[in-house]
């Protein structure tokens, strides 16, 4: 289950276009237009598990690490597929599994995107 905060927040697909690996972030803020810091860390959670995204961060910083929070905003709009979820309430079609982990933004079921892609969510 994803805990939210009291801001009315959105669930983001992102996509890496080097490992192809999807993964979800909640955020009050799309990602284009997040602080450097915001992205960063999302950048910085990802790069964990993806060797080429910290070898993009390191080339769009020059190779200097305090640059990173500079080129994070960058990487992760111009590297990286993103796309809300996009829900509709379908009372046929029963909410689970596929639903959960889904790696694209659009649903249709029960939920109405309320759960679409809570299993793909960055802790």
């Amino acid at each position: 289950m994803v805990i939210k905060n009291a801001a009315a927040e959105t669930r983001y697909m992102i996509r890496c276009c080097y490992c192809k690996q999807t993964f979800a972030i909640e955020s009050a803020v799309a990602p284009w237009q997040m602080s450097n810091a915001a992205a960063l860390a999302v950048v910085e959670r990802h790069a964990a598990v993806c060797p080429t995204t910290t070898k993009r961060l390191e080339f769009r910083a020059h190779g200097r690490v305090e640059r990173f929070i500079d080129v994070a905003r960058d990487v992760l709009t111009a590297d990286w597929k993103i796309e809300t979820v996009n829900g509709r309430y379908n009372p046929a079609i029963k909410c689970g599994a596929r639903c959960l982990n889904a790696k694209h933004g659009d649903c249709e079921c029960s939920c109405g995107g309320a759960h679409h892609g809570e299993g793909m969510v960055a802790a």
